[in-house]
């Protein structure tokens, strides 16, 4: 399947488990960290989907995830980011990131955040700090 940037203008989804979010509320740094062995963080790219509303492309990405087998929590929550503020906060640490669609069979819109191994712990905080209640959306 074809690898493709982008466009900074575009959004990005985050699934939050319950047990990596803070009591405020907000994803901890954990949430955007690398697990051993991985080379990028996987998002999903919304405007994949074709949809004018966030929260509905939202909901294309649970649905993407239900038909991979996924499971999500009750209260678990989508993060949505700006590709442009993605790639903006990681710079910030002194590292270049690409945002690009790496579809898999199972799930079109996924797509991966690249650049951030290097530093990993700098790019899940200065990610994390991008994050606002508003920014959140139920996992279910």
């Amino acid at each position: 399947m074809e690898i493709r940037k982008i466009p900074d203008k575009d959004h990005l989804a985050r699934y939050c488990s319950p047990e990596k979010m803070r009591r405020d509320g907000i994803p901890s740094t954990a949430v955007f960290r690398l697990r051993p062995g991985e080379a990028y963080l996987s998002v999903n790219w919304l405007e994949f989907f074709g949809e004018s509303n966030l929260s509905c492309a939202v909901q294309c990405v649970r649905q993407a995830f239900r038909k991979k087998g996924y499971r999500v929590a009750k209260t678990g929550k989508f993060a949505v980011l700006s590709v442009g503020s993605t790639k903006a906060a990681i710079a910030e640490v002194g590292l270049v990131a690409r945002v690009e669609h790496r579809p898999t069979r199972k799930d079109q819109s996924h797509a991966a955040i690249l650049g951030c191994e290097s530093d990993a712990l700098a790019v899940a905080l200065a990610l994390q700090r991008l994050i606002r209640n508003k920014d959140l959306h139920p996992s279910v």
